[in-house]
């Protein structure tokens, strides 16, 4: 394996484990444009629909817990 298929590869598997995280890889690239790491990681659909799922998963169990288990409803204030 040369240098360069290791830092490809390094770049790949920290990106599968953070694939928000494209700016610590720049940087540990030493990468002055964010367009080259996206070319040099690859940019990926799969990745960014699986933070994305993780961010709302994060965001449900947090508004689970304000609700304190019980279903928030929308739009119906208080009567009284």
């Amino acid at each position: 394996m040369t240098p360069h298929q290791f830092r490809h590869f390094a770049a790949i598997l920290y990106l599968e484990a953070h694939p928000e995280d494209f700016e610590t890889v720049r940087n540990l690239l030493g990468q002055a444009w964010s367009r080259t790491t996206l070319i040099y990681a690859g940019s990926s659909t799969r990745r960014a629909g699986q933070a994305y799922g993780k961010a709302m998963m994060e965001k449900r169990d947090a508004l689970k817990l304000i609700g304190n288990g019980k279903r928030l409803r929308r739009g119906r204030g208080k009567k009284g």
